[in-house]
């Protein structure tokens, strides 16, 4: 039995940039109004959680699309 390759949701504009400031936060970063759309985006695939006090944490999914293009660069 073979394994399928992983697939990934497609980032959406802005949302590398925004994963990867998570990442260099420590996982855990504190929204302000300039990035909480994309954090909502991100959060709708799945690569982060955005909890009800305004902050946002870099989910394993998350981790795994940094470490794969992390990879391929």
């Amino acid at each position: 039995m073979t394994g399928s390759p992983l697939s990934m949701p497609i980032m959406p504009p802005g949302g590398r940039g925004f994963i990867a400031s998570l990442r260099v936060a420590g996982g855990r970063l504190l929204l302000n109004p300039q990035n909480r759309a994309i954090a909502a985006k991100c959060h709708a695939l799945g690569f982060c959680h955005v909890s009800d006090d305004g902050s946002a944490r870099l989910t394993g999914l998350g981790q795994a699309y940094l470490d794969r293009i992390a990879r391929v660069e």
